[in-house]
Order: structure tokens, then C-alpha cells, then sequence
């Protein structure tokens, strides 16, 4: 099934979270984080249709942050 993400960020209630939500044909699949959306998708076989679009939304929207362990 082919599936269209839409990204958001919700800085005021969880700085640095990106949420998700999942469509198809208009209809909402899932509303979650993003990672979980990517996971739902993957575990369910959907193919995003729209993925270049989503990266293109991090690359805009988000800074990366790595941790040394």
C-alpha cells in the first residue's frame, strides 16, 4: 500500500520531537512519532510514497544531534 507521511514539530509541549501522521487516499492510518510511523510502515509493508519529501523536512526543519557514548 502506498502511503504519504506529513511531518510537524510540537516544540511547545516536546522540544525536539517530530510527529507524524500516516495517509492513504485521504484517510489516516497512524498518528504517532515519527520514528514510530517509519517502524509502523515498515512492520505493516506500506511503501512511502513521499519519502525524499520527509527528508527534505528534516534537512528544514530539525538540527541533528549526536552523543557520544
Amino acid at each position: 500500500m502506498l502511503v504519504n507521511i506529513k511531518c510537524t514539530l510540537s516544540a511547545a509541549r516536546h522540544p525536539g520531537v517530530v510527529y507524524a501522521s500516516v495517509e492513504c487516499a485521504g484517510e489516516l492510518l497512524i498518528n504517532a512519532t515519527l520514528d514510530y510511523c517509519l517502524s509502523a510502515c515498515e512492520a505493516r509493508g506500506y511503501t512511502i510514497e513521499n519519502g525524499q519529501e520527509v527528508l527534505l523536512w528534516l534537512h528544514k526543519n530539525t538540527d541533528f544531534v549526536g552523543h557520544s557514548q
